[in-house]
């Protein structure tokens, strides 16, 4: 078959019978002869056109029809210019040709038959298809801040450091480096300061590293115990602080003194004209102001208020009359004018009785006896005792046919200490109610005081009170009063107040103004209110007065002490009443608990006198607080007085302990207060300061200021325990060193020691930590250093720390130059041992040496130049070194990430798809190159290591790399998390490889190979240039390529070097970002933006032909260029 110009010749005529073409075009050699030289120079050979003879048979039913086919064919055949011609056998070539003119086709009408000869001007046969290439790609960006070594020698900024590689060169990746040393190339002792605890990277070039991990104390650290940093020194606490106290001389109280505002100072002062006469009248004035406790004002009169509440009292006035009736023996039952007596002799009982029904709330009774001396003869074989019986109107629990009753046996001999007659006033109380199995309980109290107790029992009796002497008694009985209620009034206790009082306290009553004292007249009335039989003297209302005066503010009240014959106790004829005042106290006191005496009224008169001048007096500084000097060590009296002839000035001190204040000290100026010392606690305790001055009627002496100066004692001993440090990293130990900078002042100590784990306190001397030896293994040791600081005795001196430090030296076994290093301190020292370089890093690994800061290195190129979105496959070659950190091979950015990494903890590499983490992959062969392969198509995902299929999944969505611009290799999108090694021939497929190809162990020993589908190939064989642009010419025979130009930034000029042949194309003229080119053709060799601009086109241009196999450009920067070719073949 052949089709001419599209037509199949078949349809036109029967049969092709033959087709004829030779192997190669016709050679013509050019030569040149060289006179006198046999033989010709070769200059070159030229290809002619080629003939190609197709024999045709045509036949029809009539000479006629055969003739109309022929000029059918004719018309076909035709042409002015080359047509297409395709040859069965060869289906992928396209010759061009054109009828010959030797072609006879009359032939066939007489034969039927004839030899087509078609003409092939161009000789060589091209492919079907044009092909297209891009030849530039957009470039990959490197960066990198500053230089970086590399074993040929340093590498500038921003320039990448190729290492070998898989195949040729590898591109190395680094993060950065900070080096922590100071003297890096030249190295020297250092001390340098880290984190404990974290790890670290020595690297050094020959010799030896010294390693020690050393403490220099943080004195402000650990536990403290009396000690404290002041500007930092260590030093012992005081017990409180010191202070310089000033006096106010413009305060305090005076005693015939004065201060003087205009002059500043205090000095003896002179009488004034004023009142020497007061009175005052507490009934007149109604008892106004003052202080009442337990009492009121009732009519003019002070009473008592403070009473229990009593629901009945009887005063046995009439005890038929209030509900008592006698019993057993009436007539020795009789009615006195306030009491109630019973009679009693031997074999016969009386009884008075008060019947309560319905009365089972009672819960306390108070009632007034008297007990008689027995009559003679007495009986002392018989019992002595009269019986109260107390019934309530409730049932007995557990014996509901009796009631509850207590029982008490009163007035035994012993019940009145062994005397009577007499009265005493008797008390019962119920605490507790019986209950089932519990009689409850009932208090019986004799003149306040707590005497028994006993429980309950059971009664027939009715509800009643019962007063009953029994047959065995002899004797009298008087009741002179009885009250109850259904309180009680109190738990048990060993006393109430027996009697009961109130008081009433005056307002202060002033006397500053009445000079010196000279007399005082003090009356009080009162009335009793009690109605007692005779014989209860002992219990009547009482009402006593006393006095108080209030001496200065040091001494304030001097306490309270009875009026006594109408004076005021404490105040002596001539003593000065500056200062002074009075108050009086009136104590009501009532046995009974229901009645009260009357105070009617109290007047009080104090007469005084004036003298002219004064020649001696007092001045009392107001108390000085000592709670925050603690305990002083040395406490001076500092005084600054003016003393004319025949004056003085004498100081004097008291010290005020627990509110007891100690005898005054005469004190000179400047000299130290004697009761202060370090062993007296001051907590609460007050200084008192008072200046006597005396002088002549004419002269005074003149206090101008007062200071005391109280320094606070340092406490005995204290301690300063530092935080534990874990030793554990430091592994073993090769040495150590201890010790401090102090400062110890005569009689003052510092004691250095240390503990390892939980062992004894050791003092550390000749500067060695005691229990570390050489060679010890310190896992799990830990070490605590402690500081003790004496004072000396009196507490005036402490010894001050300055510094405290230790070191612990390290057994070095590092490889290879390389020691990581955990601190146990936060500070290393350093000591190299011919040494060359060195450098220490922050981190579990070592990087590359820097002598001081290396910026990380980042690689990206444009992501959509690599990532086809619907199928692609991502080969290349990454050395694992087995650190296991946090580090990626590949990472782009945008919404949809897709990254292979592999974190802290990892055991091998994730892939990251559409950013979602899809497959970890199993770590491969640590050092080594391994090829990772990532193979996308569609939803599906798989992942190949070193050619064997690990994992494949299906995801949701398609693969998608929308909005992914930058695709980094060697970090993450960031540019961190760096490779930290080398990669190699990346290779970008836009296509889904077949698992054949990914498989083939052949690939995994030779480079990655440009194909068609080759979408980016980085080769890093010293270059960072893009391998896929290379357009690969697979035809027999040299062709004309063509070039479609996209202009990105502004350029004056334009051109396309053909590396292989040297060759090149160059245009020249102005062009602007977006203007498209086309380049190439020889009839229209330039076009811009669709217009014609052959001028352009420099005359050193070529048009070049490709060659067989690898054809590779060098364009102007700026531009983006596709190349057109068609395959030619000979």
């Amino acid at each position: 078959m052949i089709r001419w110009n599209g037509v199949d010749l078949l349809d036109h005529f029967d049969k092709i019978l033959d087709i004829r073409r030779d192997i190669l075009p016709p050679r013509m050699l050019r030569t040149q002869e060289a006179p006198g030289r046999d033989g010709v120079y070769l200059a070159g050979v030229t290809r002619g056109a080629r003939i190609i003879e197709v024999d045709v048979l045509m036949i029809d039913r009539s000479h006629s029809s055969l003739r109309q086919r022929v000029e059918e064919v004719a018309s076909i055949l035709d042409r002015d210019e080359p047509v297409p011609m395709e040859i069965e056998d060869e289906p992928d070539r396209i010759r061009y040709v054109i009828l010959s003119e030797e072609t006879d086709l009359e032939e066939i009408v007489h034969t039927g038959r004839t030899t087509l000869r078609f003409f092939m001007p161009d000789p060589w046969k091209v492919s079907k298809e044009e092909n297209f290439k891009e030849i530039t790609s957009p470039p990959v960006t490197f960066e990198r801040q500053s230089t970086a070594d590399d074993p040929e020698g340093m590498v500038p900024p921003q320039q990448p450091r190729y290492r070998e590689g898989k195949f040729g060169q590898g591109i190395f990746i680094e993060e950065g480096t900070t080096n922590l040393l100071s003297t890096p190339e030249n190295p020297a002792v250092e001390e340098v300061d880290v984190q404990a605890g974290e790890t670290y990277t020595l690297s050094h070039d020959m010799g030896q590293v010294e390693v020690g991990h050393h403490r220099e104390e943080d004195l402000s650290a650990g536990e403290f115990h009396n000690v404290r940093l002041v500007e930092g020194k260590l030093v012992l606490n005081k017990y409180g602080e010191d202070r310089k106290e000033d006096l106010n001389i413009a305060e305090g109280g005076h005693f015939q003194t004065v201060y003087d505002p205009e002059k500043g100072w205090i000095q003896l002062g002179t009488e004034t004209e004023g009142p020497t006469s007061l009175t005052h009248d507490e009934g007149t004035a109604e008892w106004a102001g003052g202080q009442n406790s337990g009492v009121q004002v009732e009519k003019s009169s002070i009473i008592m208020n403070n009473f229990p509440d009593w629901e009945e009292t009887d005063n046995l006035t009439d005890y038929v009359k209030t509900g008592w009736e006698a019993r057993i023996k009436p007539t020795r039952v009789t009615q006195t004018a306030n009491t109630v007596r019973m009679d009693s002799y031997l074999n016969e009982s009386v009884a008075l009785v008060k019947e309560m029904p319905g009365r089972s709330d009672l819960r306390s009774i108070e009632f007034l006896y008297y007990l008689t001396t027995p009559p003679e003869p007495y009986d002392e074989t018989a019992g002595f005792r009269t019986q109260f019986i107390w019934v309530l109107d409730m049932p007995m629990p557990g014996d509901e046919s009796r009631r509850v009753a207590f029982y008490p046996t009163l007035f035994q001999e012993a019940s009145i200490n062994g005397k009577y007659p007499g009265y005493a006033w008797v008390r019962l109380v119920i605490t507790r109610m019986p209950v089932a199995g519990d009689g409850g309980n009932v208090d019986v109290y004799i003149n306040g005081q707590y005497n028994r107790s006993l429980p309950a029992s059971g009664s027939t009796l009715s509800p009643r009170f019962q007063f009953i002497m029994e047959n065995e008694m002899q004797g009298r009985f008087y009741l002179a009063d009885f009250k109850f209620s259904s309180t009680s009034l109190h738990e048990t206790q060993s006393s109430y107040l027996f009697p009961l009082t109130g008081e009433r306290v005056t307002p202060d009553i002033e006397l500053n103004d009445l000079g010196e004292y000279r007399d005082s007249s003090v009356t009080y009335s009162w009335r009793s209110n009690s109605d007692l039989p005779a014989g209860a003297e002992d219990y009547e209302h009482q009402v006593g007065l006393e006095a108080d005066v209030y001496v200065n503010p040091i001494v304030e009240w001097s306490g309270y002490e009875p009026v006594v014959k109408g004076k005021i106790p404490q105040l002596e004829s001539g003593q000065s009443l500056a200062g002074k005042k009075v108050r009086f106290r009136a104590r009501l006191q009532s046995f009974d608990n229901y009645r009260s005496p009357y105070l009617d009224g109290l007047s009080v008169t104090v007469e005084g006198f004036r003298s002219e001048t004064y020649t001696s007096g007092t001045w009392t500084a107001d108390p000085i607080p000592l709670d925050g000097v603690g305990r002083a060590c040395r406490a001076t009296l500092n005084y600054i007085a003016d003393t004319p002839l025949l004056t003085r000035v004498v100081a004097e001190v008291a010290l005020e302990v627990d509110g007891i204040l100690g005898e005054w000290v005469v004190v000179g100026n400047g000299e130290e207060i004697p009761a202060l010392t370090r062993k007296l606690d001051l907590t609460g305790a007050r200084l008192h300061v008072r200046f006597h001055l005396s002088g002549t009627t004419r002269t005074s002496p003149h206090l101008e200021s007062v200071e005391v100066d109280l320094v606070s004692a340092f406490v005995e001993e204290g301690v300063r325990i530092s935080p534990v440090t874990d030793l554990s990293s430091i592994r073993r130990a090769a040495d150590s060193f201890a010790g401090m900078v102090q400062h110890s002042p005569e009689g003052t100590r510092v004691i250095y020691e240390a503990q390892l784990g939980d062992g004894v306190w050791q003092e550390i001397t000749a500067d060695i930590l005691p229990g570390i030896e050489t060679g010890d293994d310190l896992q799990g040791v830990t070490l605590r250093t402690r500081l003790r600081l004496s004072a000396d005795p009196r507490g005036e001196q402490t010894p001050a720390v300055l510094a405290a430090r230790w070191r612990v030296d390290q057994e070095m076994s590092g490889e290879n130059g390389v020691t990581r290093l955990v601190p146990a301190t936060a500070q290393l020292v350093l000591t190299p041992v011919g040494v060359r370089r060195w450098q220490l890093e922050a981190r579990e690994y070592g990087t590359s040496f820097h002598p001081d800061t290396r910026k990380p290195e980042v690689l990206w190129f444009p992501a959509p130049v690599a990532l086809n979105e619907g199928e692609g496959t991502l080969s290349l070659w990454a050395y694992e070194d087995g650190i296991p950190r946090r580090k990626y091979l590949l990472d782009t950015d945008g919404e949809f990430r897709f990254s292979i990494y592999r974190s802290e903890g990892m055991e091998g590499y994730r892939v990251r798809v559409n950013n979602e983490p899809l497959f970890d992959l199993p770590l491969p062969p640590t050092g080594q190159f391994n090829q990772i392969v990532v193979r996308w198509s569609g939803n599906e995902v798989a992942a190949f290591i070193n050619g064997v299929l690990r994992d494949s999944s299906s995801l949701s969505e398609p693969v998608s790399f929308a909005e992914a611009s930058r695709l980094y290799l060697g970090s993450d999108r960031l540019g961190n998390a760096q490779w930290n090694e080398r990669l190699d021939e990346v290779h970008f497929s836009s296509v889904a490889r077949p698992d054949a190809y990914l498989t083939d162990p052949e690939r995994l020993t030779q480079p990655e190979a440009v194909d068609r589908d080759t979408a980016y190939l980085l080769r890093f064989d010293a270059s960072l240039a893009d391998s896929s642009t290379i357009l690969i010419h697979e035809g027999s025979a040299p062709t004309l390529p063509r070039f479609e130009v996209r202009i990105e930034r502004d350029m004056d000029a334009l051109k396309i070097l053909h590396i292989e042949t040297g060759r090149f194309l160059l245009i020249q003229g102005t062009l602007k970002p977006g203007d498209t080119v086309l380049l190439g053709d020889p009839g229209d060799p330039v076009r811009i933006n669709g217009h014609p601009r052959k001028q352009w086109l420099s005359l050193d241009s070529d048009f070049f032909r490709l060659v067989k196999g690898d054809n590779t450009f060098e364009v102007t920067e700026g531009a983006q260029v596709i190349a057109y070719w068609r395959e030619r073949w000979k």
